[in-house]
């Protein structure tokens, strides 16, 4: 997997040789690490007290603990202890931007905003303090911690899907910007993995809702669906739609087989615009189930004007879609997706053997009733707290499968304006 990164302009500048570039950069981050100070000490007390990221064992290194269950990303995965009674100083085995994600930060910050304690580039920010937090916390996101100041990645002063206007505000992007986070899908066993075919995606509470509502109500579930998958999505508008409508995204089209329903409007929006994906705010006012930020995204391929089984060559050449390797707005080439692991719905929700749960009569949600019977994952579908620990329970479960990968892609951006259809 490729890290990238904005440098600021003060670590490089423009007339910088590629060797220097890779110099200052490692030294902008500290990695490789520098060599190891203090192995096999006790690193608690000088390194503050906390696990994680440390300069007193060498910039770049960390204060761990063999098998800590608390400890940051920075100690994962790390076998090569001295000692395996205390925390000690040790390599971390891969670079993470973020460092003591998950720990309190005011104490060791001592503000909030930009702190270099959390790694290059983030913050020390809490969720709920938004309206006296630096401005920089205003675009900050991936928080876990409730009424505490914590490191969390940042995009700077503004929200996602906004730039500084240079007076202290925020303004849309000038330009069509080119955007990469999280989409998910709710698939069954033989789905292709590889997705450069019409369909849709979502945000993971867009796909909760889906599933809650539309998927565990049987038993078998529908469509054979027994998995989550996540895909790192980079996409870049055409010119035509962002300077046209002022949008990244165009409106929402569903699919059925890779074929847009509403043919008519779509192929005019096509011509117009381009092959752009578009998004869908999906029950705003939470009436079918109270799953906050559900967003469905819309994703045009090659072809989308007829089903899997009657596509043509011709057919793909001239209707060629939005996917392609490398984004960059022109009217074919808007969108792809890369697949970034799946978790199981079994593993979620705590069923050992499927088979045998529904043959016993039992069902992961009963609409009537508002609950499961044999299984209370999806009890209460209408009830904000519990819609969201299911959520997050979904997150949990991707992080401790896939550690190494970015926690911090789960942005939602969805700028539709128009009036949801399916409230």
């Amino acid at each position: 997997m490729v890290l990238c990164f904005a440098p600021r302009s003060d670590v490089l500048r423009d007339n910088d040789s590629d060797e220097k570039v890779i110099n200052k950069l490692q030294d902008a981050v500290h990695w490789p690490p520098e060599k190891l100070l203090n192995e096999g000490k006790d690193c608690w007390e000088p390194c503050g007290n906390v696990s994680g990221d440390c300069a007193w064992c060498g910039k770049g290194n960390a204060c761990c603990r063999f098998n800590a269950e608390f400890d940051p990303e920075e100690c994962t995965g790390i076998t090569d202890f001295t000692v395996k009674d205390r925390h000690t100083c040790v390599t971390p085995v891969a670079y993470h931007a973020l460092k003591h994600r998950k720990q309190e930060c005011w104490s060791h910050c001592g503000k909030s905003g930009y702190c270099n304690w959390c790694g290059k580039g983030n913050s020390c920010c809490m969720q709920s303090g938004a309206s006296w937090d630096s401005t920089e916390c205003h675009g900050a996101f991936g928080f876990h911690l409730k009424n505490k100041h914590e490191c969390v990645a940042t995009l700077g002063e503004c929200p996602f899907l906004e730039e500084p206007d240079g007076y202290g505000g925020c303004r849309k992007p000038a330009q069509p910007p080119a955007l990469t986070f999280y989409m998910y899908k709710a698939a069954g066993p033989n789905w292709p993995v590889e997705l450069n075919q019409s369909g849709s995606m979502g945000s993971l509470s867009g796909v909760m809702w889906y599933l809650h509502n539309d998927i565990v109500v049987h038993c078998p579930r529908t469509h054979g669906i027994d998995r989550i998958r996540r895909y790192m999505v980079t996409l870049k508008p055409t010119e035509a739609l962002f300077y046209k409508t002022g949008k990244v995204f165009d409106r929402y089209v569903e699919y059925q087989n890779a074929k847009a329903k509403d043919l008519s409007t779509s192929q005019e929006r096509w011509s117009k615009y381009g092959y752009n994906p578009g998004c869908l705010h999906v029950d705003r006012h939470k009436d079918r189930a109270a799953y906050a930020d559900a967003i469905w995204y819309s994703m045009p391929g090659s072809c989308p004007s007829k089903d899997l089984w009657s596509s043509t060559l011709a057919c793909m050449k001239r209707e060629p879609g939005g996917w392609c390797k490398n984004p960059n707005g022109t009217s074919s080439c808007t969108w792809k997706a890369e697949y970034a692991g799946e978790i199981f719905l079994d593993e979620l929700v705590g069923i050992v053997d499927y088979a045998t749960f529904c043959s016993s009569g039992h069902y992961e949600f009963d609409l009537e009733t508002d609950a499961g019977i044999g299984n209370d994952f999806w009890n209460q579908k209408l009830n904000v707290a519990a819609c969201k620990l299911r959520v997050q329970r979904a997150h949990q479960l991707f992080e401790k499968k896939y550690p190494s990968m970015p926690f911090s892609m789960d942005r939602r951006p969805c700028d539709a304006d128009e009036p949801n259809p399916l409230t």
